[in-house]
């Protein structure tokens, strides 16, 4: 026991949990064996008393046997005696036991102590080696675990499976960004999901190596199934890059000028070398086993994961290829299978991946390049699939867009706080001349946090000229100038100004009608006032009324919430169709109608305002000075260039007469007989008296005069022809899709005696085509389904050809949106006699018929029915003009030279004709392409066309008034002529002031950034980040310099941060919080480019 003890004092002071574990006093104590001995004894005792009592008894009353007693006795006391000494030897038998139990516990607690004391041996070895190796890495000397000989296949093995395929995944990022980028846009989880199998490959080379490196041959189900996956992903792209250096090299040589065939080879070649590396280093681990069975579970584990890869890959291809199948057979010549096409197309949610196509090739992806299909066949199958023609709004064309897509991409959602507090829309009828001029001034008021911007799309009545606009800033009015995107030849040097977002106000004529209005900025807490000016003609209903048709409000990103008033008056009487409306006289005698309008009212709803007409008609015309003095400057230029051609001429002939006169001639002077000796004699007289000829044609060119100019207005009661035939063209696209209703009643709204024949332009009819007459056409639009986009073109085409086979024909085409041009060229044949043209656009306006029946000139133009409500009311209202009751008014605006002997009009007068003349002939001038000329014209006039702009900017300068001329004119040239203004008494530039506003991009300029709060947001996540990692990584760069010796370890982790790690991690961090806005900004600059948001 003492060498127990001694031992048990040896004990740290620690292993007292142990002892205590050892020597629990709770523990129970074996004591059954001395419970049972005890018992024993006292039964023995008893029997020992109870038979002395009884031999007792027996020696008192009995007769027994004395010998028996005595044995018996004797051989229970030997019993007793045998009891005892098994007691004791039992008792010290538990004693050895426990003794032994204790023994046992003790030589388990020191086995513990040692294998602690191991432990800590073993660590503080680790921490030594450690800090060696550290001390090491100081020295600039390599790991232990890098001390292993590199042999050569081992070098082989790192270069192709790691470090070409790293290099190769870094250089096809770099070389091929945009594509890249587009695809990843396009269809984000797939292409993330191929980028990850595609980084799988040099991974799991990489870590297959270095545990061989280690000679570490454990090979889990997870190791297995990743190195499968990266022999499966280099075997997928090597098998695509042999099938593309087959089959896409046509695409690729459309792209980037060659086929690739050399860059497929080596990516074939060295993603199948990067395989056989992976399926090396399988094999290793594969015969490093000693069993069948587990060299089976590794070729098991690979086979899932290159299945897997593969099955993965695919699949991340395989929507690419259906919809891309799909668009190929929506393409083909045949009828069934196109319609096929179409249909998977129209069913699936695919419009913004065809925008994405339609903008750039490269977003197709892998699928674009084993199935190419042309861009402009994408664009025409875009527009058969949504209904909707593509425009690239990267180009800036307003004109080309609808008013949906204005109102979200251009004019924007309406802005927190910014409201049209107030508007007037007056107006000054002159019935007489069937024309007025319209004046609407708008109050904007800003109560948000900032400045903000003012934008809103104007829709004019037709023939609308717009002749200027003034903004009000500080209380002082300021006149719009008239800027012109075009100019002629010899207009001198231009004046370039960019108006863009800051520009105090802008009108931009968007085409059809439709005007984009911009004010800013209108301040926090303040107001803005601007007045817009127009003349509007008057639509004559019958003989004794005619209608004012008012502007209205398309979109608009303000509220609509305040104050709005109308006052018109004319000189005749006036009627109001709106109860609001009270009818008044002035103190001059004219008859007024004012009230309020509604927000309904100033979005398009019929106001209704009527003007009696005079009861005769007269002609009146117009002493057009802007136009004499034109011709006057183009008669002084004509005069200029013909008289330079003589000076130079003449120059040269005094030259050679120079070199002749310096040797003795002799001039003979022949005179012809048979022609005039006079006019002979003078042409003799100018060669030999120059200065005499040169003085006469300087006063010639002084002189320049032409004949004045006037505009007279002509309005005569017709009744309008019927036509005989009338061919109606109906589109089936999905834009008329629920007008089902309109278009019949608009069909039984035709006059009799017209016969209507019925043509619909849908694929989805079994006979394409098919001229129907009324009553079958209306059966066929009750149950015709209207479905996605449909080509007009050729129905047109063939509707003109009826329609122009009988005299006084008429084609009518009801159409949704179509493309902006169509290449296909029909042949058609001659007309007997040309049929008139009209058409009722569904889409505001956005399908320009000149554009899109380029190549077939015979068709055109077209007159538009006018929209003011519901389709079939529109329709039924144009086609009641054909009814005999009816009378209509033929107004015609003609330049003469002759003095009128017709009435004289009044000022007023004069400058709404002039207006409304010069823009019929700008529109004239512009359909016959001669939009310089037209530019001329609406900078002289002073109108806004689809040429000009009006412009408030100081930069541009102020407005040239009525009768007033440039300084700058008059010091250069002194014979420029004052040229008068014909509307609000301003006009555009004029003689040597000539420099007409060019270069102004209006409709690049004014497009709003739909995700313009979530770039934002992201510019402030981005900087933030690149904050955080600069400050990061700059921390453990300094740290890693600094503090050399100090070795960091990773809580949680069995690792160590060395401060070579630290820089390199410093310096890595730094680099990709430097690169992360660079990187957020080019794919939001991406995005915009494929056509995203705008």
């Amino acid at each position: 026991m003492s060498d127990d003890n001694n031992e048990n004092s040896d004990l740290a002071p620690e292993d007292d949990d142990n002892l205590e574990e050892l020597f629990d006093p709770g523990e129970p104590v074996d004591t059954e064996d001395d419970d049972d001995e005890s018992a024993e004894d006292r039964e023995l005792a008893a029997t020992a008393a109870i038979t002395a009592e009884r031999s007792g008894s027996n020696r008192n009353g009995y007769s027994r046997d004395e010998g028996k007693r005595s044995a018996g006795l004797q051989k229970l006391q030997n019993k007793l005696k045998k009891a005892e000494e098994q007691n004791e030897q039992d008792e010290q038998d538990d004693h050895d036991d426990q003794k032994n139990h204790i023994d046992q516990k003790i030589q388990k607690l020191q086995k513990l102590q040692k294998f602690q004391k191991d432990q800590k041996a073993q660590k503080e070895e680790r921490a030594s080696k450690r800090k060696n190796n550290t001390e090491k890495v100081t020295k600039l000397k390599l790991d232990w675990k890098w001390k292993i000989p590199f042999s050569f296949s081992d070098f082989c093995v790192f270069s192709l499976g790691v470090l070409i395929p790293l290099s190769m995944l870094l250089l096809g990022s770099a070389f091929a960004a945009k594509r890249l980028t587009l695809v990843l846009l396009n269809h984000p989880v797939e292409t993330i999901v191929q980028i990850f199998f595609a980084l799988l490959i040099p991974f799991a080379n990489f870590r297959m190596w270095r545990s061989l490196r280690r000679q570490d041959y454990r090979f889990s189900a997870v190791r297995g199934i990743v190195s499968g996956a990266a022999v499966g992903a280099a075997l997928t792209i090597c098998a695509v890059s042999m099938a593309s250096m087959i089959v896409g090299g046509e695409v690729m040589e459309n792209e980037i000028g060659t086929t690739f065939g050399t860059g497929f080879t080596f990516l074939s070649t060295l993603t199948f070398l990067s395989m056989l590396v992976a399926i090396y280093q399988i094999n290793v681990f594969r015969l490093a086993r000693d069993f069948r069975v587990s060299r089976a579970q590794i070729t098991m584990f690979a086979t899932i994961g290159v299945l897997l890869s593969i099955a993965s890959l695919c699949a991340t291809e395989a929507k690419s290829f259906y919809v891309r199948i799909a668009e190929k057979s929506a393409v083909t010549n045949d009828k069934a299978e196109r319609q096929r096409g179409l249909n998977v197309l129209r069913n699936l949610d695919i419009e913004r991946q065809l925008r994405m196509e339609c903008t750039d090739d490269r977003a197709a992806g892998l699928a674009g390049l084993f199935i190419p299909i042309k861009s402009s066949t994408q664009r025409q199958l875009y527009f058969a699939i949504t209904g909707k023609p593509f425009r690239d709004v990267n180009a800036g064309e307003l004109s080309a867009m609808s008013d949906d897509y204005l109102r979200r991409h251009v004019v924007g959602e309406p802005v927190k706080g910014l409201t049209l507090v107030r508007s007037l829309l007056s107006g000054s009828l002159s019935p007489a001349t069937l024309t007025s001029t319209v004046n609407w001034t708008y109050v904007f008021k800003n109560e948000s946090a900032g400045p903000q911007e003012a934008r809103a799309e104007i829709a004019l009545p037709a023939g609308t000229a717009v002749t200027g606009m003034t903004l009000w800033k500080d209380g002082e009015p300021t006149d719009a100038r008239i800027a012109v995107s075009v100019s002629e030849a010899g207009q001198g040097e231009q004046s370039w100004v960019q108006a863009n977002h800051n520009c105090p106000a802008m009108l931009t004529p968007i085409g059809h009608g439709r005007f984009l209005l911009h004010c800013y900025p209108v301040e926090q807490d303040e107001e803005l006032k601007i007045r817009m000016t127009m003349v509007v003609p008057l639509k004559a209903e019958n003989a004794s009324q005619a209608a004012l048709p008012i502007p209205r409000f398309v979109a608009a990103n303000f509220t609509l919430d305040g104050k709005h008033l109308l006052k018109v008056k004319s000189p005749l009487a006036l009627k109001a169709h709106s109860k609001d409306l009270r009818q008044s006289h002035s103190t001059s005698g004219q008859h007024i109608v004012a009230g309020p309008l509604t927000k309904e009212e100033l979005k398009g709803s019929e106001v209704g305002i009527a003007a009696q007409l005079p009861a005769k008609m007269e002609q009146v015309a117009v002493f057009d000075m802007i136009s004499t003095k034109l011709k006057e400057q183009e008669e002084k230029e004509k005069l200029k260039r013909k008289r330079e051609q003589e000076l130079e001429a003449q120059a040269q002939a005094e030259a050679e007469l120079a070199e002749e006169e310096a040797k003795p001639q002799q001039v003979v002077v022949m005179i012809d007989g048979s022609r005039g000796v006079r006019q002979q004699l003078e042409d003799v007289a100018r060669v030999l008296k120059p200065g005499k000829a040169k003085k006469k044609a300087i006063q010639a060119l002084k002189k320049g005069q032409v004949a004045k100019r006037y505009v007279v207005e002509t309005i005569k009661p017709i009744c309008v022809k019927p036509p005989k035939n009338l061919v109606v063209v109906l589109d089936g696209s999905s834009a008329l899709a629920g007008q089902e209703k309109e278009i019949i009643a608009a069909l039984r709204s035709v006059p009799k005696g017209v016969i209507t024949t019925v043509m619909v332009a849908s694929d989805e009819q079994k006979k394409e085509l098919e001229s129907l007459e009324v009553e079958s056409g209306i059966n066929l639009i009750s149950n015709m389904k209207f479905a996605g986009g449909q080509d007009n073109l050729q129905a047109v085409v063939n509707a003109s050809e009826l329609a122009g086979e009988s005299a006084n024909g008429a084609v009518l085409w009801i159409h949704g949106p179509q493309p902006a041009f169509n290449r296909e060229i029909y042949i058609m044949s001659q007309y007997s006699n040309v049929p008139a043209f009209y058409e009722y656009s569904i889409d505001s306006g956005e399908t320009d018929t000149l554009e899109f029946f380029k190549n077939h000139a015979e068709i055109g133009p077209f007159s538009q029915i006018p929209k003011s409500g519901s389709m079939g009311k529109d329709i039924a209202g144009f086609l009641s003009r054909w009814r005999s009751d009816r009378t209509n008014y033929a107004v015609a605006l003609a330049e003469t030279i002759e003095k009128p002997t017709c009435r004289m009009a009044t000022p007023k007068e004069s400058m709404e004709l002039l207006a409304l003349r010069a823009n019929a002939y700008c529109e004239q001038l512009l359909s016959e392409r001669r939009a310089a000329r037209a530019a001329t014209i609406a900078a002289t006039y002073g109108l806004v066309t689809p040429v000009s702009s009006a412009i408030v900017n100081e930069a541009v300068g102020r407005n040239l008034h009525l009768g007033e001329a440039p300084v700058q004119a008059r010091e250069q040239d002194s014979d420029v002529p004052t040229l008068q203004g014909a509307t609000n008494g301003t006009i555009g530039p004029q003689g040597a002031d000539a420099t007409y506003v060019t270069g102004i991009n209006t409709a690049g300029t004014v497009r709003v950034n739909n995700l313009a709060n979530l770039e934002a947001l992201l510019n402030v996540i981005t900087n933030l980040a690149e904050m955080v990692g600069l400050t990061l990584g700059f921390g453990l760069l300094v740290h890693g310099l600094l503090q050399r010796n100090v070795v960091l370890y990773v809580p949680g982790l069995n690792a160590s941060l060395t401060h070579i790690h630290r820089i390199a991690y410093g310096v890595a961090i730094m680099f990709m919080a430097s690169s992360l806005p660079g990187i957020v900004n080019w794919f939001v600059a991406s995005a915009r480019d494929a056509n995203l948001f705008s």
